[in-house]
C-alpha cells in the first residue's frame, strides 16, 4: 500500500493524543485568585464589564447584576461625577440660602443697620435724627437688594459648602485623617461665627464711629450711599469669619506633619507681616480698624502654635501606643 500524500484524507484526521494530566486536572482561576495578582483591583473591570456585556454567550438568566466600585476604586470619570455632584449641591444651598434671605429681607435690611446706630450712638449723635443713608442712583435700591441676597446667601451657605466638600474628600483620606474631620468642621463653624460677630458688634461699629467722629472733625457733610454702606458691612462680617479660620489651618498642619510648630515660631515676623497685609485687605483703609483686626488674627496664631503642638504630641503618642501593641501580638 503506498503513503499517503500530501492529499490524502488521512492528514485531514485531528491527531487523538490524550490530553496532558496536568491541563485536564488544572480547573480555570477564580476571581479571587486572579485578585491576588491583580495589583490594581477595579482598574480594568470597566473593560472587562462590557466584554462579557457584548458577548451573548456570557448571559443567563441568573445573572447578577454589576455592582458599583466603592469610593476608592472609582475612575477618574466617576471623581469628576461625584465632583460634579458637590458643586450642584454646593450651588442648591447658595439658592436656597439667598431665597430665605429675600423672602426675609426687610428683617435682615434692618438688622444690618445695627453697626450705623451703634456708631452713631458712640458719637454721641442720635440714631433717630442721624438720617445718613441715600440711594445716589435710579437703580440704587436693587443694588442694596442684590447685595444683601449675594452675601446673606453666601454666609448662610458656606457650612453646608463646607460640609459637602469634608464629605467630596473624606473617602481619599486615612483613618488618622479622617478622625480630624469631625472636630475641624466644629471648630471651622466656630470660628467663622466668632469671627463674623466680632466683626459685626464690636469692628464695624468701631471703624463707622472713627469715620463719623474724622468727618465731623473736618466739618465734612456725611451722606453716605447705602450700596456703599451694605457692601461695607457685610464684606467685613464675611471677609472677617473667613479670616479667622485661618489658626484652624495651622493647626491641621501641624498634626499633619507638614510644618513644625518651631518653623512657624522661627517665622513669627513674617507672620506679623503677613497678619497686617489681610487686615489692610479686609478691613477699612484707616489705622484703627485695621489694628482691631490684627490683634486678634495675632492672638489666634499664637493659639494654634498650642493647640496645634498639644494636638500633635496626643496624636503622636496614640501612635506610638498602636505600635506597641501590634509588636507585642
Amino acid at each position: 500500500m503506498p503513503p499517503p500524500g500530501p492529499d490524502s484524507p488521512a492528514d485531514d484526521v485531528p491527531s487523538a493524543d490524550p490530553p496532558s494530566p496536568r491541563h485536564a486536572d488544572q480547573a480555570p482561576p477564580s476571581d479571587a485568585e486572579a485578585d491576588e495578582f491583580n495589583e490594581f483591583p477595579g482598574l480594568f473591570e470597566g473593560d472587562a464589564d462590557g466584554a462579557s456585556a457584548n458577548d451573548p454567550a456570557d448571559t443567563s438568566a441568573g445573572a447578577a447584576p454589576p455592582v458599583k466600585p466603592a469610593r476608592g476604586e472609582m475612575g477618574f470619570l466617576d471623581h469628576l461625577e461625584e465632583f460634579r455632584v458637590t458643586i450642584l449641591k454646593s450651588l442648591a444651598a447658595l439658592i436656597a440660602g439667598m431665597a430665605l434671605v429675600g423672602v426675609c429681607f426687610p428683617w435682615f435690611f434692618n438688622i444690618l443697620l445695627y453697626p450705623l446706630h451703634r456708631a452713631v450712638s458712640l458719637t454721641g449723635l442720635d440714631p433717630k435724627s442721624a438720617d445718613l443713608l441715600y440711594v445716589t442712583t435710579p437703580m440704587g435700591a436693587f443694588t442694596v437688594l442684590f447685595e444683601v441676597t449675594i452675601f446673606g446667601g453666601i454666609g448662610l451657605a458656606l457650612p453646608f459648602i463646607g460640609y459637602f466638600v469634608i464629605t467630596f474628600v473624606a473617602p481619599g483620606l486615612t483613618e488618622r485623617e479622617k478622625g480630624l474631620l469631625r472636630p475641624a468642621l466644629i471648630s471651622a463653624l466656630l470660628l467663622f461665627t466668632a469671627g463674623a460677630l466680632f466683626s459685626f458688634f464690636f469692628l464695624a461699629p468701631a471703624s463707622l464711629a472713627v469715620s463719623l467722629k474724622l468727618n465731623s472733625a473736618l466739618g465734612l457733610n456725611q451722606l453716605w450711599s447705602a450700596a456703599d454702606y451694605y457692601e461695607l458691612v457685610t464684606w467685613l462680617t464675611l471677609g472677617t469669619g473667613l479670616v479667622f479660620e485661618f489658626p484652624l489651618i495651622l493647626v491641621i498642619l501641624q498634626v499633619l506633619g507638614v510644618v513644625s510648630t518651631d518653623q512657624l515660631r522661627h517665622y513669627r515676623r513674617h507672620a506679623i507681616v503677613v497678619i497686617l497685609v489681610i487686615a489692610g485687605l479686609i478691613a477699612p483703609p484707616e489705622v484703627v480698624a485695621m489694628t482691631l483686626m490684627a490683634v486678634p488674627m495675632y492672638l489666634l496664631f499664637e493659639a494654634s502654635l498650642v493647640v496645634g503642638e498639644r494636638i500633635r504630641r496626643r496624636h503622636l503618642a496614640a501612635k506610638a501606643v498602636e505600635e506597641a501593641q501590634e509588636f507585642q501580638e
